[in-house]
């Protein structure tokens, strides 16, 4: 018998009662991001209206295409700050929440990000790597793709801007937590991840 332990956060959600208050759940939400000290604020756009149509090979599900892009600039921003065996340093991979907003005719993703300390790199060179890294690794999967990244100065003011689309349609399958690509994942899929994400970048 399966344990509710491998049911995703989404799924868990979308089970709570339609009557429960919306602007309740976003509120609760905020009161969660803001437990943590998020030093980077992200934006990361596809530039294309039809991105949320497009499906990955071997599905005919839709929005797919977008969290997997997502999946493999995670796993080239933790290979860029860790290094080729980042995903047997779990502790040390960036931490984030995030919305994917729009996804049906303007997709982007809202991301609120900080860094753990590691033994590689101390935080200011680690903020540094990523500032120069993460709008070059992400061009690469998504050429006409952008990213703004914003120092946080607000935990509230970011957390508020980040779920204001929630307020009016609560959509947690849209809600990215912060252990998205980490939670089900083996050493071994964690490395092909990186394999394949590395190898799509490749000239």
């Amino acid at each position: 018998m399966k344990s509710n332990l491998h049911k995703s956060h989404s799924a868990i959600f979308t089970q709570w009662p339609i009557a429960v208050d919306r602007r309740k759940q976003a509120r609760e939400i905020q009161r969660w991001l803001m437990r943590w000290e998020f030093t980077h604020f992200v934006t990361l756009t596809f530039s294309d209206p039809d991105a949320g149509r497009a499906t990955l090979r071997g599905s005919n599900l839709s929005g797919l295409y977008l969290t997997d892009r997502l999946r493999r600039w995670d796993a080239l921003v933790c290979r860029e700050l860790l290094g080729r065996n980042w995903h047997q340093r779990p502790a040390d991979r960036p931490f984030w929440a995030g919305l994917l907003e729009k996804p049906d005719h303007s997709p982007h993703f809202h991301m609120l990000m900080m860094f753990p300390p590691n033994d590689r790199h101390d935080l200011p060179t680690t903020h540094a790597l990523f500032e120069l890294s993460a709008g070059r690794l992400w061009s690469k999967l998504v050429p006409a793709g952008t990213v703004e990244i914003e120092a946080v100065t607000s935990q509230r003011t970011l957390a508020e801007y980040v779920l204001k689309s929630f307020h009016v349609d609560v959509k947690y399958d849209k809600l990215i937590l912060p252990d998205e690509f980490s939670r089900w994942s083996t050493p071994g899929t964690a490395a092909a991840i990186a394999r394949h994400a590395t190898k799509a970048c490749s000239p």
